[in-house]
């Protein structure tokens, strides 16, 4: 189900498992990968501590999956751009998380694993839409200079758009595509998820 209401556009600015990191980490990679924190190039590996405002690129080649604080896991694609915006865990309550990744452009995939903290979020944005998802969900983005592709494969996620009709919000849900780009916004159902798991490599190396 979409829901859609418009209105004025504003600024846009999680209990995680037992096993919950309590940091947020490269868990693996492949290829060209870079942090750049601070106006430094750090030297990426396995287990490399992500901070907040880390900035990360991966190159033609290059892919790498990062593991939150709330457990969840996010796997940028090749020549992807992503800036970490929020890592945040309430001082007074471990199980209140909020996550918050901005993409300048490029491939990601999101699995939020179970956020049990009413307060608690995992949002992805770019500069024109953001994606939150405030317990569990599977999902990814595609971001490129002119349009951006969003699909839920696992359960609810909530958005926000700005388009030139304004402000708009709602709801995808579970086996919908939505594409937002300058003819405007179009969402469709994934009709075949068996085939499509088949012949999408992306989808396969995620969903493995």
């Amino acid at each position: 189900t979409v829901v859609l209401s418009v209105g004025t556009f504003g600024y846009m600015t999680q209990l995680p498992q037992v096993s919950a990191a309590k940091v947020s980490f490269v868990d693996s990679f492949q290829g060209a990968v870079t942090i750049d924190r601070d106006g430094e190039e750090l030297v990426v590996f396995d287990g490399f501590a992500i901070q907040e405002g880390d900035l990360i690129h991966t190159g033609g080649n290059g892919w790498a999956n990062l593991v939150f604080v709330d457990d969840s896991s996010l796997t940028i694609g090749p020549e992807t751009d992503v800036s970490i915006s929020r890592l945040w865990i309430d001082p007074n309550n471990d199980a209140s998380t909020s996550v918050e990744v901005a993409v300048v452009e490029g491939r990601l995939w999101a699995h939020v694993v179970r956020l049990l903290d009413d307060s608690s979020s995992f949002t992805l944005s770019s500069d024109r839409a953001q994606f939150t998802v405030d317990h569990n969900a599977t999902f990814d983005l595609w971001v490129t200079d002119d349009s951006l592709e969003f699909r839920v494969f696992d359960q609810l996620v909530d958005f926000q758009l700005m388009s030139d009709e304004g402000f708009q919000r709602g709801t995808l849900g579970q086996n919908l595509l939505m594409r937002f780009d300058e003819a405007g916004i179009a969402t469709e159902k994934l009709e075949d998820m068996d085939s499509l798991k088949m012949s999408d490599v992306w989808i396969q190396t995620n969903v493995d």
